[in-house]
């Protein structure tokens, strides 16, 4: 809300960009943009990966004030010189942990190292490691902690730990889809490989099954996002990185 308040709504050309890990993420940002600028003189787009680069070109001549885009396909532009991002004044770093763990510490670097006007830069983390605060003190040597709320446990989620062997795991997991059948349930597995053992495995049980993971395509990660949250599949296998 405060980036709307700061932008020249008067000047056709990008003033806010916005980095996220994923696809999703990004799209999810722009969405929310969107709803937010919908009676306002403000234009907004995406830069990723799974959509035609001559379709983003094509949007950035019409002078978007908002850029929503991930490190890849953003290095993509700039390398190009599709974009010009000597005029941007706000930079926000959305998920800076998981693009840490996604291998993108380079690209934020370089990213960062490229936007020559920069104004104001915001960072947001659900966990701040060593790691991250390097990425921020390289270029932000003087910064503002904002800590969001003194607890992140949730008293309406139970939690439950259970001790078992490898062999144990499968019969245990249908025993806890049995118990809970008739609701939503999300499962995280360690590898993307596993997602498409375990949502193979749940399928040959005749459960409605669909699995999420990097190596899908945009429009095969959106088809089963919106088959979870429709509710024809009853359950989704995924890695932590994916279900960002």
């Amino acid at each position: 809300m405060p980036l709307l308040q700061q932008i020249d709504s008067n000047n056709r050309y990008p003033q806010v960009l916005i980095v996220a890990p994923t696809r999703e993420l990004v799209q999810q940002i722009r969405d929310d943009i969107m709803k937010l600028t919908e009676f306002l003189p403000i234009r907004s787009m995406t830069l990723m990966g799974g959509k035609s680069m001559r379709f983003q070109k094509e949007d950035l001549r019409y002078g978007p004030q908002f850029i929503v885009a991930t490190p890849g396909r953003l290095i993509e532009f700039m390398q190009e010189r599709f974009l010009d991002v000597s005029r941007i004044s706000h930079f926000v770093l959305d998920e800076v942990d998981r693009m840490l763990d996604m291998g993108f510490i380079e690209d934020v670097d370089r990213i960062w190292g490229q936007l020559p006007n920069i104004k104001q830069t915001m960072t947001f983390s659900a966990t701040i490691n060593n790691e991250v605060k390097d990425v921020i003190t390289r270029h932000c040597p003087e910064y503002v902690h904002i800590r969001m709320g003194g607890s992140i446990t949730i008293d309406k989620i139970d939690h439950t730990y259970i001790d078992m062997t490898h062999e144990q795991k499968f019969p245990t997991l249908m025993h806890l889809i049995e118990t809970h059948n008739d609701q939503k349930t999300i499962i995280f597995a360690q590898t993307k490989r596993n997602t498409e053992v375990l949502a193979r495995a749940l399928f040959a049980a005749k459960k409605k099954v669909l699995f999420l993971n990097g190596d899908l395509d945009m429009r095969q990660r959106t088809r089963a996002l919106r088959s979870f949250k429709e509710g024809s599949c009853k359950i989704l296998v995924t890695t932590d990185v994916a279900a960002r």
